[in-house]
């Protein structure tokens, strides 16, 4: 299997809380994050929230915290139609345009007037959608790192990301993302307390802001499946019940631990490729959601997985690191 080189730009390592989510298995961190191929047959469900992120980022951007009105709500489909012509969903998909429009139909009811303000950073922009690259720390680079990247001794840290709403209530400021389940419960509650994503968009922006938020607010809006009554009856299958918000409250304490964390999964990684090989966890191969996206890839003899990693199955990962905010 080719080794791809380390991706340092200007020297410094960049990475986000996707690629750390991909060292759950190292091996799948290497074909996502070096070899830069993403699976075709999953990106439907993460398609589609991604349209439904540019209806929200048109609605806050164009009426930040006020009521949606009738220019707003055309703007929204619009931007949302534009994103999926660009970006289309699977044939007979459920998750296409008229739903996604139905969907932001039923949040703008539900959230007609929200109680708090949107933040802005130190060039008064407000904090929506909000791409950023900040300094981290440093790593003593490896061997492999040396080989025509020219680098240092101690390779800079660049952590990035996407913060979808900064904002602030009478509590304090707050990280707020937008998050899409297929399903609501106390597993999708306690991933969200423990996902170290939400931990990084709060130290973001704490180096933006210069205050340290209260936590992060989970937007969470459930995309469920029509049933076959549903799709010939006039009667929309979205409710009130397929949206919630839960804050969860962060210390400062917890923000170290995740920072000290990171550092420690980024010196692994170096530390893979300096040993030429990213090993295999086998057992999350599968889970109670299915199979790795790489699943084929690793049941294949090692000389053929070149061949499979690069061929109709994958696609190129195109998902572009942030930029300051």
């Amino acid at each position: 299997m080719t080794l791809t080189l380390l991706p340092l730009t200007d020297g410094a390592f960049f990475i986000d809380n996707s690629g750390l989510e991909r060292l759950r298995c190292p091996r799948a961190f290497q074909y996502s994050e070096l070899n830069r191929r993403s699976a075709i047959a999953e990106r439907a469900g993460a398609n589609f929230g991604s349209t439904i992120h540019r209806g929200l980022e048109t609605r806050y951007n164009n009426v930040g915290t006020n009521e949606v009105d009738d220019l707003t709500k055309v703007k929204i489909e619009a931007d949302m139609l534009a994103w999926l012509s660009e970006n289309p969903q699977p044939e007979n998909d459920f998750r296409n345009y008229n739903h996604a429009c139905k969907m932001m139909a039923v949040y703008n009811n539900i959230y007609k007037k929200e109680e708090f303000e949107i933040l802005k950073n130190q060039a008064g922009k407000p904090i929506i959608e909000a791409t950023f690259a900040l300094p981290f720390g440093e790593i003593p680079a490896t061997e492999s790192l040396y080989v025509n990247q020219g680098t240092d001794d101690l390779v800079p840290i660049i952590y990035c990301g996407k913060i979808d709403l900064g904002i602030e209530d009478h509590n304090g400021i707050w990280s707020f993302d937008h998050k899409t389940s297929f399903q609501f419960g106390d597993t999708f509650d306690k991933q969200m307390a423990m996902d170290g994503g939400q931990l990084g968009y709060c130290w973001a922006l704490s180096q933006v802001t210069g205050k340290k938020p209260q936590g992060y607010i989970i937007d969470a809006i459930r995309v469920r499946r029509p049933s076959k009554k549903d799709e010939f009856s006039e009667k929309s299958c979205i409710d009130g019940t397929d949206f919630k918000r839960t804050p969860y409250y962060v210390s400062q304490d917890m923000l170290d631990e995740w920072k000290a964390d990171v550092l420690a999964l980024i010196q692994n990684i170096f530390a893979y490729h300096a040993a030429g090989h990213f090993p295999r966890h086998r057992w999350n191969c599968t889970n109670k959601y299915g199979m790795c996206d790489y699943y084929d890839v690793c049941s294949c003899p090692r000389e053929q997985r070149d061949m499979i990693l690069n061929g109709s199955l994958f696609e190129e990962n195109t998902w572009t690191k942030g930029l300051k905010i």
